[in-house]
């Protein structure tokens, strides 16, 4: 029993080991700490610590851009019976990595079938259909994660980021209350995304706008104006 808790307590050791370098997005150290639990514990270990091992494996290795290794781990967690709807998040993220964004929205529907209040798979739906310029169908997706709550920064900003993108692009071919229209929408969604974000996500915010503000955008202006910041122009 001694030597039972040894190899638990080790297990567990390596797996928040890997959650915590996967957090600080150290992928590399984090698929070295869940190839220890698959290399040495599957045996001794139960299913479902052994399927999400795979599964986060799978994960960091997407994030690595190794993508025939991260489906390989997919199906390896999936076979064990981890959750179907984040093995199919998870295919999602690794088709996107690899430029398949028809494929990866393939899967996020699938993972939202499952589960329908999957907000990040709605995240990253809005995501794969934004690199396929298919704006419209984005916009839908960031808005349903924004329902859905937990995502709300990322799909706020998501939504500044394209709608402003659609006004500058159509800015001659409409008119122009239409134009400032997505652009107030644009501003009004950096300003939520900006209430709800980490301090990550302000500062990518404010490096965005900043751009802009050197472009002389209104919009920018209108940001840091808003939020008493100094115009970095």
């Amino acid at each position: 029993n001694n030597i039972e808790m040894h190899f638990m307590t080790k297990e567990k050791n390596y797996f928040y080991d890997g959650l915590y370098a996967y957090n600080n997005k150290d992928y590399e150290k984090a698929i070295n700490c869940f190839n220890e639990i698959i290399d040495k514990f599957s045996n001794s270990i139960g299913n479902a610590t052994l399927s999400e091992t795979y599964y986060m494996r799978g994960i960091c290795y997407a994030q690595e851009y190794s993508i025939d290794e991260a489906l390989e781990d997919f199906n390896e967690a999936e076979k064990l019976g981890f959750d179907k709807s984040k093995i199919y998040c998870g295919r999602g993220i690794a088709y996107a990595h690899d430029g398949k964004n028809g494929e990866a929205a393939s899967n996020f529907t699938k993972a939202i079938e499952l589960n329908g209040s999957y907000e990040e798979a709605y995240c990253r739906k809005g995501i794969a259909y934004f690199f396929d310029l298919k704006f419209d169908e984005a916009i839908i997706n960031f808005n349903k994660a924004i329902e859905l709550n937990n995502e709300k920064a990322f799909a706020y900003n998501s939504l500044g980021y394209i709608k402003n993108i659609l006004a500058n692009i159509q800015k001659d071919k409409i008119l122009e209350e239409d134009y400032n229209q997505l652009k107030k929408e644009a501003l009004d969604n950096f300003n939520k995304a900006y209430e709800f974000a980490n301090e990550d996500l302000k500062e990518k915010i404010i490096k965005y706008l900043s751009k802009l503000a050197k472009n002389n955008e209104k919009i920018a202006r209108d940001f840091f104006k808003t939020h008493n910041f100094e115009n970095p122009i």
